[in-house]
């Protein structure tokens, strides 16, 4: 199973992997407002295409109206049998230098290979220089081989890629994966590694390792909702992985600490009020934001999620609710009922979240 780019990120960022902010859009609409989000030069690319910046569909635009041409041409899209019902539009991050890392099980040789070297469209077609690593997984991957690997690709950049390969082995070790990699890695402006494209492939029977099996990531992931602890005090539930990283940024942004990353995609009230009852068992929060988009789903069964949430659980921090889209004037008399009201904007949703 292939992680969305947009998780994948998100796990990057957990560890300490630098990513453009960016968010997932669904609509033209929603392409054009996020364009202002990020100002004046955005990169619009849909999600889960191979080979998308070869086959034309990797468009970087400099206005609201380049934003919705791109974003119109490519929604709907068919690409070998896959239609693009999503995009990626994100800061653009003009890069003087690109790399590519990664780690992938090897099946003929039964070990596991650090690969790192030049990046680009021509990792694709072979035409890249790598330089591989192969090593047992029962030994692991240490610095040493990390700095020996980076000095056979010839990378300038030492410091900065060391501490990235380490964090993707990490995610390769930690979540059992098949493959890790990154596709570019970009050198910025100041001269830091920043992942421009995020692959996660996973077993899907074995997505965790035994050491959180039972753990609330585990819980998550077995309903297939996408969940990451962050560490920090303000618990969060989004109805879409674009909404999750924007909130997570925004968050931060305030002076907040957000304690995880979740999410729920086109969840109903029933899987709201099972999130929420998961996330609250991880302890240590002041605060519990719930960002809610409703496309095909609607904001009052997912306001009577966490109706039911509040009522049955009484929970012992703050619960801040931003809902929005389908049947939201019905949701927000939902809330009312339990004593929480709707935040018209996200804003002031995040401030009530920071300063509970």
């Amino acid at each position: 199973m292939n992680i969305k780019e947009t998780d994948g990120k998100a796990i990057f960022k957990k560890e300490g992997i630098r990513i453009p902010m960016g968010f997932e859009v669904f609509t033209v609409a929603e392409a054009v407002q996020r364009f202002r989000a990020l100002g004046s030069s955005a990169v619009i690319k849909p999600i889960g295409i191979k080979g998308r910046g070869k086959r034309g569909l990797v468009s970087f635009v400099s206005s609201e109206d380049e934003a919705a041409d791109a974003s119109a041409r490519m929604l709907g899209l068919n690409v070998d049998g896959h239609v693009v019902d999503s995009l990626i539009i994100e800061e653009r991050v003009d890069a003087s230098k690109e790399y590519y890392f990664a780690f992938s099980l090897d099946f003929s040789s039964a070990k596991a290979v650090a690969i790192a070297g030049n990046g680009g469209i021509n990792v694709e077609d072979g035409k890249a220089s790598l330089e591989r690593h192969y090593f047992d997984l029962d030994d692991g991957f240490g610095v040493e081989e990390a700095h020996r690997l980076i000095e056979a690709a010839g990378i300038a950049e030492r410091e900065e890629a060391g501490r990235l390969i380490m964090g993707i082995y990490k995610i390769f070790r930690d979540y059992g994966a098949e493959t890790v990699e990154i596709n570019p890695a970009g050198v910025d402006r100041s001269g830091k590694l920043i992942a421009l494209d995020a692959v996660i492939s996973v077993d899907s029977t074995q997505i965790r390792t035994n050491e959180v099996k039972d753990g609330i990531e585990a819980r998550m992931w077995k309903k297939g909702w996408s969940y990451v602890d962050i560490g920090g005090d303000i618990g969060l539930v989004c109805s879409g992985a674009g909404l999750a990283m924007a909130t997570l940024d925004m968050i931060s942004m305030a002076g907040g600490k957000p304690a995880n990353f979740l999410d729920l995609a086109q969840v109903d009230g029933d899987g709201l009020y099972e999130a929420c009852c998961i996330l609250s068992e991880r302890g240590s929060m002041k605060a519990m934001l719930v960002n809610l988009f409703a496309g095909l789903n609607r904001c009052d069964e997912m306001a009577e999620g966490v109706r039911r949430f509040v009522e049955d659980r009484k929970p012992g921090f703050k619960i801040v609710v931003r809902m929005a889209g389908n049947m939201v004037r019905s949701g927000e008399n939902v809330l009312l009922r339990c004593g929480i009201r709707n935040f018209a904007d996200l804003e002031s949703a995040v401030k009530a979240a920071v300063d509970a």
